[in-house]
């Protein structure tokens, strides 16, 4: 077990954060057998008016289990929590700043600086920093215009190659552990085939009627790396915390900085609030993937809702949460009340919930909820002692605080979450261990929930980060915008897509100021939404030949000019990556696979045509997708096609427009259709129709 050198805790809990540090005292439990006692001193403490905050790991459980079978132990002499630690704080940790400072610490202490560390992954390493593009380094139509910097982003520790990398780790690593190959560091039992044995012998039991549901689990460990760990920098794991609390939109994160170790948690469960008399609880059962467009967002979060399996579940676990209550509370089994099945939205997954509560009697301690209630039957099973010793069977190594709890305790009561979507850094071992897992039915399926567990890992691994800004590019004309509620229902998805606050008013304002100031003339005009809620419109004069009004008729002229090249990306795009989805301020995998075409025809000596260059995407699947600027239509026997949102694309606005009116239908592409078809189309909503020449002459690019 590993002596803490506790440094400082910070929470974002509902009612803003708390800081706190300096504790006039710790509680330790270095065994099962002491945490009743320590879980006594917080009740102590808190009446006597002080507060403690803490933790219990998942293997605290075993207090209140006896007999209950732990996991083996890590091997490796990585360092190891404590079944418990709670410090106690004359205040209630409201009296600071309200944020740490940027180097991770609380108050005015002297802590060396150093470059922020990074994670190292599967893949190639180079993450860069979300950052506003140079107004230089955008194409005409994507120029910063000016626009202010969005919200200040800190150096942060991060996924090498993965956060905000053009294609991150995750394709890389999802594709060794599926093959059943643990990169260097990774524990085995991420793999495949450790997760499906394991699963099979789940199933068995289950059959046999041992539990109803049990939550099976492992852990993903990252090497460390970067500058951070050898100096000491602390600010670069808080500023990874606060770049998970915005990936998960996590409601209850909590970061506990204990030097060597330090606990990231960004969860979005709740396992109980209480006041002393009220309780409340929301386990969470049944997860889904967020769309990558509103279409398919919504179909997903239907489907989740409709679910029988997941429905089920979460029956089963507020039931059984709500039997453990029930000892509890004012009225027995009467007296607890589980509410209807509510969707969550969170940036990578929708989650489905029960609201649990109850009031509780009034001799009922803190310590008394734990007693009965902990570990969490939605991170456990039902019935628990069951699923408990099916876990401590089948799991290969200990869960640690991942699906423990962490909270804090006061005079007027407690709130503790459920630690999932929680990582613990071991700063001397240099690794970053991360647990998850899902519930597991006798009708669930292996495949699936493996896909599930690793969609979890996502606000690690994928690159689904709130952009720091969207924006929309208009065809503004004589005081008027071409298709302008097509473009705003777009930016309002993609808004409420990842969580932008509403600025609806401000941005009708800023566009009808826009329409203003060019009463007359023909202008791109550029509405950007940042982040923080700041709203910029800016216009630029557009000339020939993009003044040909017959550019944005329904059926293209076959005489139209302004011809674009496009060249085909040297590599695919990842369909499930939603930058490919939204409109962002930051163009940086199109200026990448941009400056790669550009390099070709330089080196190829090719005329480029008045319309300009472009790059053609292309998907996993091998199928052309879309331009970098533009949407593509293929004509062909006097039909015009173009590919579907399914494939990976923009739903571009001049697209949405054609498809709407029945000119143009959806067919997935393949390279021979574009070899082979009548015309070639580029089409947007500033630009209208124009000419697409396709250039194949490379022998490394695909090819029909």
């Amino acid at each position: 077990m590993t002596t803490l050198s506790f440094q400082v805790a910070r929470f974002d809990f509902p009612g803003g954060p708390r800081i706190f540090a300096r504790p006039a005292a710790e509680l330790v439990a270095e065994t099962p057998e002491e945490v009743p006692a320590v879980l006594a001193a917080v009740d102590a403490a808190r009446r006597a008016g002080r507060w403690a905050v803490g933790f219990l790991t998942y293997e605290a459980g075993a207090a209140f289990w006896p007999n209950l079978p732990l996991p083996r132990a890590e091997e490796g002499g990585a360092a190891r929590l404590p079944f418990a630690w709670f410090g106690l704080f004359e205040s209630d940790g409201r009296d600071r700043a309200g944020v740490l400072p940027a180097d991770g610490r609380a108050g005015n202490g002297p802590g060396p600086r150093g470059g922020a560390p990074a994670v190292s992954g599967a893949a190639p390493s180079g993450m860069p920093r979300e950052k506003e593009p140079a107004a230089g380094g955008a194409p005409a139509e994507d120029a910063a215009d000016g626009a202010p910097p969005p919200e200040a982003d800190e150096d942060f520790v991060g996924v090498d190659g993965g956060i905000d990398g053009e294609d991150g780790i995750w394709p890389a690593l999802l594709a060794a552990l599926e093959a059943g190959s643990a990169p260097d560091g990774m524990p085995s039992e991420a793999t495949w085939a450790a997760y499906r044995a394991a699963f099979s012998s789940l199933i068995a039991a289950l059959t046999r009627g041992e539990a109803e549901v049990v939550n099976l689990t492992f852990r993903l460990a990252l090497p460390l790396a970067g500058a951070g760990h050898a100096t000491g920098d602390d600010g670069g794991f808080f500023r990874l915390y606060r770049r998970l609390l915005r990936r998960q939109g996590a409601g209850y994160g909590a970061f506990l900085d204990f030097g060597r170790l330090k606990i990231l948690s960004a969860s979005p469960e709740l396992f109980f609030a209480w006041d002393g008399r009220t309780l409340a609880m929301r386990p969470m059962k049944g997860t889904a993937p967020r769309g990558r467009y509103p279409e398919e967002d919504a179909r997903r979060r239907a489907a989740l809702f409709a679910s029988a399996k997941d429905r089920a579940e979460l029956f089963r676990t507020a039931a059984g949460i709500a039997r453990e209550l029930a000892a509890l509370a004012e009225g027995g089994a009467a007296g607890v009340r589980i509410g209807e099945p509510v969707l969550e939205a969170y940036p990578t997954v929708w989650q489905l919930t029960a609201p649990v509560e109850a009031t509780t009697r009034p001799e009922v301690r803190l310590s008394d909820l734990f007693r009965a209630l902990f570990p969490s039957g939605s991170i456990a099973g039902m019935p628990k002692r069951s699923a408990l010793e099916i876990i401590g069977r089948l799991e290969q190594s200990p869960r640690g605080i991942y699906t423990g709890a962490i909270g804090m305790a006061g005079p007027d009561g407690a709130v503790f979450n459920v630690a999932i979507r929680t990582a613990v850094v071991d700063v001397g071992a240099r690794r970053l261990l991360y647990g998850t897992g899902s519930g597991i039915t006798a009708r669930s399926v292996a495949r699936r929930e493996y896909r599930e567990a690793l969609l979890k890992a996502g606000i690690l691994l994928r690159p689904a980060a709130p952009p720091p800004a969207l924006v929309e590019t208009m065809r503004l004309e004589d005081g008027a915008v071409f298709l302008e509620a097509l473009h705003l229902a777009r930016l309002f998805a993609s808004m409420r897509h990842y969580g932008f606050p509403d600025r609806t008013a401000d941005i009708r304002k800023a566009l009808e100021a826009a329409k203003r100031r060019h009463p007359a003339g023909l202008f791109r005009l550029r509405l950007v939404v940042f982040r923080t809620g700041a709203v910029t419109a800016d216009a630029a004069p557009l000339g020939a030949p993009w003044d040909d009004r017959r550019r944005l008729a329904l059926l293209p002229a076959p005489d139209l000019t302004g011809a674009v090249l496009a060249v085909p990306a040297r590599t695919p795009i990842d369909a499930d990556d939603d930058r490919w989805w939204h409109k962002r301020l930051d163009r940086a995998p199109y200026e990448a696979r941009l400056a790669e075409a550009a390099a070709t025809t330089a080196n190829a000596a090719l005329p480029v045509p008045s319309g300009g260059l472009d790059v053609l995407l292309w998907n996993g699947a091998g199928r052309p997708t879309e331009l970098s600027r533009a949407n593509l239509v293929v004509e062909r026997d006097g039909h015009l096609w173009t590919p579907p949102l399914s494939d990976g694309l923009l739903p571009g606005i001049f697209r949405a427009h054609l498809l709407a009116a029945g000119f143009v239908r959806e067919a997935p592409m393949t390279w021979r259709d574009l070899c082979t078809a009548d015309r070639l189309w580029a089409v947007n909503s500033v630009r209208g129709w124009m000419p697409l020449r396709l250039w194949a002459g490379d022998g490394d690019r695909p090819r029909p």
